[in-house]
């Protein structure tokens, strides 16, 4: 065998294994991130509806409102904030004020 035929073999093989390592790494992103979403959705779903209750008695929302009258943390009281924003429940962040209630019960 002729040492441009045997590098060209390599070559085809080291291709083949890169290919296969990308391959492995995109499963491992994607089951990352379907995992993380749905632990995402998990806990924000434990405490979702008593967070819009709370924001709709009380008619303004605020992580701090959450995170006093729930007992949970800053991230837990963004991501509730985040998730009721994007159920148009609550309007958008205007810096350090409360958010509006778009609703009523």
């Amino acid at each position: 065998m002729k040492e441009s035929d045997r590098l060209e073999k390599i070559e085809k093989q080291l291709e083949l294994m890169m290919l296969k390592v990308d391959i492995m790494y995109n499963k491992i992103v994607y089951n990352e991130s379907i995992l993380n979403k749905n632990t995402k959705s998990m806990f924000t779903n434990e405490f979702y509806n008593e967070a819009k209750k709370l924001v709709i008695k009380n008619g303004k929302a605020s992580a701090t409102l959450l995170q006093r009258r729930l007992g949970i943390g800053y991230a837990r009281a963004a991501q509730l904030l985040d998730a009721m924003e994007d159920q148009g429940i609550i309007g958008e962040a205007d810096g350090s004020n409360p958010r509006d209630v778009l609703v009523s019960k």
